[in-house]
């Protein structure tokens, strides 16, 4: 049954008889935390994916302990709110790991933005839900698909329409910490950081088992971790942002230069024009497919593809006019992006003439 925040609120109030700090005063934070939601939906809850409860933040071992005895199949559900942590229901919750229990009732507070993402299944990651799924790659794939995926949060991020996923996105990518943790709940984004950031964990099957390039990378997860933070706060600017993608960059010995440029672009998407965004995003989808197919990232980034002003270019005239002012900016480095047979490649082009007859082509070079 679901319950709107208000009916949550009032039901707290009668399961803890006004003795919860706060829970009678609908001024209180924590009430207005309670009402920060858009839903609240009862759910069986595996309790390995709930958040470990924080010792020593007001816990009662006798409370826990009676609650032991009890036959907890008529406790009062717990309440989870839309950032994954508990609302109420700590001490039943260690009360039913204590007895072996590994499901438990839930209300789960969502909001009208989460409610979107649980529709595509955010809740779990789609392309690393196990170790075995990064046996395709190599450790120089994985730290490309991490600064990728990482371009791709940004840009989102400085998109009008994309804003609000991005900043969920980055919440739910932090919830876990500093990828520490193997979490197949957690976002590609995460499992990624969390392949780099631990390349010796046993279980983790890369291509050719190689993992000393993983290991020769000086990754700072705690930095990378502390900006999804920031990108939730909704407190980065353009000088952060630059910033922070030149040092991950260099953590992650980032050579390709496809990344490099869209890295350029990607800062100023804001100031870009529309033939520039749509070549962003087509390269972003094209780099992601070769090995990104299928992870939540990818999908949004496609699905930004269907809107009118960031729809693939015609390739005759209209294509040729808009890639030269597309590339315009960018003609310095002279370097043009091609795939050959599944991989990723560069050649040396001779100015914005050669770029523009490229783009302009519609084909993919030899």
């Amino acid at each position: 049954m679901d319950l709107t925040p208000q009916q949550m609120l009032a039901q707290l109030n009668n399961y803890m008889q006004g003795t919860h700090t706060g829970v009678s005063d609908p001024e209180s934070d924590w009430s207005k935390h309670v009402l920060n939601h858009s839903v609240y939906r009862l759910k069986d809850v595996p309790i390995n994916k709930i958040p470990q409860v924080v010792s020593g933040t007001g816990l009662n071992k006798s409370n826990i302990d009676a609650y032991k005895q009890k036959d907890l199949s008529q406790a009062p559900p717990i309440v989870i709110g839309k950032d994954g942590y508990i609302i109420d229901g700590n001490h039943r919750l260690l009360a039913f790991k204590a007895q072996g229990a590994q499901t438990i009732k839930a209300y789960i507070g969502e909001s009208k933005m989460d409610l979107k993402l649980v529709n595509r299944e955010l809740c779990e990651s789609k392309l690393y839900r196990t170790t075995s799924s990064f046996k395709s790659l190599t450790g120089r794939d994985i730290a490309d698909l991490f600064y990728l995926q990482t371009l791709s949060l940004i840009m989102m991020y400085q998109d009008s329409k994309q804003h609000d996923y991005a900043v969920v996105y980055s919440r739910k990518t932090a919830q876990y910490g500093p990828y520490a943790v193997f979490r197949t709940a957690a976002t590609d984004l995460y499992m990624l950081g969390f392949a780099i950031n631990n390349p010796d964990y046993g279980s983790l099957k890369f291509k050719g088992k190689d993992v000393s390039f993983l290991n020769s990378l000086q990754f700072q997860n705690r930095k990378h971790y502390a900006f999804m933070q920031r990108i939730q706060r909704q407190g980065i600017s353009k000088s952060d942002i630059t910033t922070t993608l030149f040092r991950f960059e260099s953590q992650l010995q980032i050579k390709n230069p496809i990344l490099k440029q869209l890295r350029r672009m990607i800062i100023d998407w804001p100031r870009l024009k529309f033939a520039q965004r749509q070549l962003v995003v087509s390269k972003v989808i094209q780099l992601m497919r070769l090995r990104g197919r299928g992870s939540e990232i990818f999908t949004q980034v496609s699905s930004m593809s269907t809107r009118r002003e960031l729809k693939p270019l015609p390739k005759k005239q209209t294509l040729k006019r808009a890639a030269g002012t597309a590339i315009g900016a960018y003609a310095g480095s002279k370097i043009i992006p091609k795939v050959s047979k599944g991989k990723l490649s560069s050649v040396s082009g001779a100015g914005i003439g050669a770029i523009a007859g490229y783009w302009a082509s519609g084909r993919k070079k030899a």
